[in-house]
């Protein structure tokens, strides 16, 4: 159907431009095109100025690619893709694009903003190994932007471990050891215990994957649980818990395991907190199954596979 915002201002937009071109002797697909308001109308000259230039012989992709369409809140970026409408997604740029624009152009503050934006982007799908990029690039930029935590909207204790996230999920597991020590060097166990807690359950966890050190790996996941108090009862403590009791079932301790995973199961079940009941249950399950309870592991075990799926737990199923 015709739509006179739309087509009918394209078109006018388009004749336009078609006499510029060919006042200047280029072609339509060798412009680039910014619409300043991304409305139907904008849009609607997006659409139809694309269209001539798929018509010279540029690629529909590759047409999209020459426009950088801005709306009231600025840029149109994918990482923004749930609150753009149906007709504005073709043209959000990625926010990865935008941070190398920044950066390449010499504007730290911006760059450091849009590299955390582009690794919370990449994180969503699952390109762990493009997020580590983009929160070292953070990293990299942090000392050198003046209000650097009040553009990120993080410190940098959360970049460093958002990047440890990403390394380990990439595959590098010693350059996460490397960014979670950074930020147990820079954390104060003192003013923030349950943090630095649970930078070391992740310290644990990580040396666990490697397969090194057992000794490093269970002290680290004592010193989690021992800094994060049972008063009162936290989702935290949970975590460490649960993960603590995997490292003594590791160590043949299993009367101990089996001790921690109950506590890590009654405090999630009395704060309602399904998530953590379920990796509580994969790790009480574990030291039941161990220690010869068979019915009982199978209960725990059941239950734990029922919440990680419930929640999408990928890390639980994976066990």
């Amino acid at each position: 159907t015709f739509n006179d915002d739309m087509q009918g201002t394209a078109a006018v937009v388009l004749a336009a431009a078609l006499a510029a071109t060919s006042a200047s002797g280029t072609r339509m697909a060798d412009q680039r095109v910014v619409i300043h308001g991304a409305g139907t109308a904008g849009t609607g000259i997006a659409d139809m100025l694309r269209q001539a230039m798929v018509g010279e012989g540029l690629g529909p992709e590759a047409a999209t690619r020459r426009f950088w369409c801005l709306d009231r809140d600025g840029l149109l970026t994918d990482d923004r893709a749930d609150r753009l409408l149906d007709f504005q997604r073709p043209y959000a740029r990625s926010a990865a694009e935008v941070a190398v624009h920044w950066y390449r152009a010499g504007d730290l503050p911006n760059a450091l903003e849009w590299s955390l934006r582009a690794g919370a982007e990449a994180d969503g799908i699952y390109a762990y190994a493009e997020a580590l990029h983009h929160y070292g690039r953070a990293l990299e930029l942090w000392d050198r932007v003046t209000d650097a935590e009040a553009r990120a909207g993080v410190d940098r204790l959360e970049v460093l471990q958002r990047a440890a996230r990403a390394a380990n999920a990439s595959g590098d597991v010693a350059r996460a050891l490397a960014l979670i020590d950074q930020a147990l060097h820079e954390v104060n166990p003192v003013l923030e215990p349950v943090r630095t807690g649970l930078l070391h359950e992740r310290r644990g966890l990580y040396l666990m994957v490697t397969r090194g050190d057992l000794q490093a790996r269970f002290e680290a996941l004592a010193e989690a649980v021992r800094l994060i108090p049972a008063d009162p009862p936290s989702k935290e403590r949970v975590r460490v818990l649960a993960s603590f009791a995997e490292a003594l079932l590791f160590a043949a301790r299993t009367e101990e395991a089996q001790a921690a995973g109950q506590e890590a199961v009654a405090i999630a079940r009395q704060l309602g907190a399904e998530l953590e009941l379920g990796q509580a249950l994969l790790a009480l399950g574990g030291a039941q199954l161990d220690s010869g309870s068979v019915d009982a592991a199978v209960v725990s075990l059941r239950e734990a596979c029922r919440l990680a799926e419930q929640h999408a737990d990928l890390d639980t199923l994976g066990h």
